[in-house]
């Protein structure tokens, strides 16, 4: 049988891009695994028993990251953090993003917008959102 040019290229893009998602998917595994240590630190920090978040509260938070991931690709980048937070002070949206990204990805993943953008923050800013029960 013989194979066509077309064929033999076409053959070679699906192993380069299987080669790119399996390379990607290493390199997600080991930025995850350094992340650990850093969301384990957060999450058992002790908090105020009295910081009360609604469950509304909460489900907006997630929402807004996966209205923000708008190539639903589990990733919200800094264009799509923007772009979600026009009339927001870009400055502090920049922050926001770098203090998130905590592995420098240029992406914020959803782990480290719950833990990071929302856990961590509240921590930092004395629980600024927060009900006091």
């Amino acid at each position: 049988m013989a194979v066509s040019i077309k064929d033999y290229n076409n053959a070679l893009a699906e192993i380069k891009e299987l080669e790119l998602e399996r390379s990607t998917s290493e390199k997600e595994k080991l930025a995850e695994k350094k992340l650990r240590p850093v969301f384990e630190e957060v999450l058992k920090k002790k908090n105020p028993d009295n910081a009360v978040y609604s469950l509304g509260e909460i489900q907006e938070w997630i929402l807004y990251f996966y209205g923000a991931d708008k190539d639903s690709n589990g990733y919200v980048s800094a264009k799509e953090l923007a772009d979600i937070c026009q009339d927001e002070n870009q400055k502090q949206v920049a922050e926001f993003f770098k203090f998130s990204d905590i592995n420098s990805d240029a992406k914020i993943s959803f782990s480290e917008w719950v833990i990071m953008g929302f856990i961590c923050a509240e921590q930092e800013s004395e629980y600024g959102r927060a009900k006091k029960a």
